[in-house]
């Protein structure tokens, strides 16, 4: 059995479903009830069925509330760089968690580099169409997110090419310890204040301080190590056995780890787009969803400028505009 909570912060296509499924099929207690291939044809590991799903903080601080679990537990929450809900931070989900359960474990998934934000867009898009069936981004535009392979679409890639910066969650790790630091600092005067002016009220009995936040309880993990040979042995498992929450057994997950990242298939994003760079070649990938066609408009930049009527031509038409090879 867990001996502590563990919480791991992300947004949808950063693989934390599949860190979550990593823990709880190799804790020895939770092993045995969980799913031992989570895999499903999409490449996500949904599978593997969470309880509770993907919550933001005060959601999910809802759900422990209603259902009070007596064991500690894994659990996933939806983190990222909100414009104005700062309780959806990584940063605050952190701070908050690690002030409520000192010894609980913190894990950070986050997209610090363009190429690995679009690759967790690009997750997002193909492999959980919920997120905007749900959020209804697409609702004026008739587009069929439940659609076969969600085939590209010129209003949708033109809608996404003008939107996908603000309608796709990004966490990066950016901002993130300024952010943490800050949170601490402030709640730390806050304190002090009224200790200083209500000692009756505020005190260390009655009052929860943050003397006892111990960042080395968060591990902040890149997107895209996740996708390395060695992620588990070299990253994962020696940081979650440092903090002594349970026993073990990596065995299962080390050896699944490459079928995993084999069924990722938008890890072809990287190279194709280097090659796209570099040669001037476009990798059918590239235009494969609406999305995806919207990223390699934003790599012309100003050659668009080129074709005042690009919005109503294809993508295809574009690059061959503009001298791009388009594979056969």
């Amino acid at each position: 059995m867990l001996k502590n909570d563990v919480f791991l912060l992300y947004p949808p296509g950063y693989s934390g479903n599949y860190l979550q499924w990593i823990i709880n099929v190799s804790e020895r207690d939770s092993a045995s009830h969980t799913v031992q291939d989570p895999l499903l044809p999409d490449g996500t590991t949904h599978g593997f069925v969470r309880r509770p799903t993907h919550l933001g903080l005060m959601r999910l601080l809802q759900w422990m509330l209603k259902n009070n679990p007596e064991k500690p537990q894994t659990y996933i929450v939806n983190a990222f760089q909100h414009p104005t809900s700062w309780h959806m931070h990584s940063a605050y989900s952190a701070f908050f968690m690690l002030h409520a359960k000192p010894d609980c474990a913190v894990v950070n998934i986050y997209a610090d580099a363009d190429d690995e934000i679009k690759y967790g867009a690009l997750n997002s898009y193909t492999k959980w169409p919920t997120f905007f069936d749900s959020t209804m981004y697409f609702g004026n535009y008739g587009f069929d997110i439940w659609g076969s392979n969600q085939p590209a679409d010129i209003k949708n890639r033109n809608y996404l090419y003008d939107s996908w910066k603000k309608d796709f969650p990004v966490n990066r790790e950016s901002g993130f310890w300024e952010e943490f630091n800050y949170n601490t600092e402030a709640s730390r005067l806050w304190y002090e204040s009224r200790n200083k002016l209500q000692p009756w009220e505020v005190n260390e009995t009655e009052y929860t301080t943050c003397d006892l936040i111990n960042k080395e309880r968060i591990l902040n993990i890149r997107l895209i190590d996740i996708l390395k040979d060695r992620f588990l042995e070299d990253i994962f498992v020696p940081w979650i056995e440092s903090q002594h929450i349970g026993e073990f057994d990596w065995s299962h997950a080390v050896s699944y780890h490459p079928t995993y990242v084999a069924a990722q298939k938008n890890i072809i994003w990287f190279e194709a787009i280097k090659q796209f760079r570099q040669s001037q070649i476009v990798d059918k990938f590239l235009l494969s969803n609406s999305l995806v066609q919207a990223f390699v408009l934003d790599e012309l930049g100003n050659r668009l400028q080129e074709l005042p009527d690009w919005r109503d031509q294809s993508t295809e038409e574009i690059l061959q505009h503009v001298n791009y090879q388009i594979k056969s």
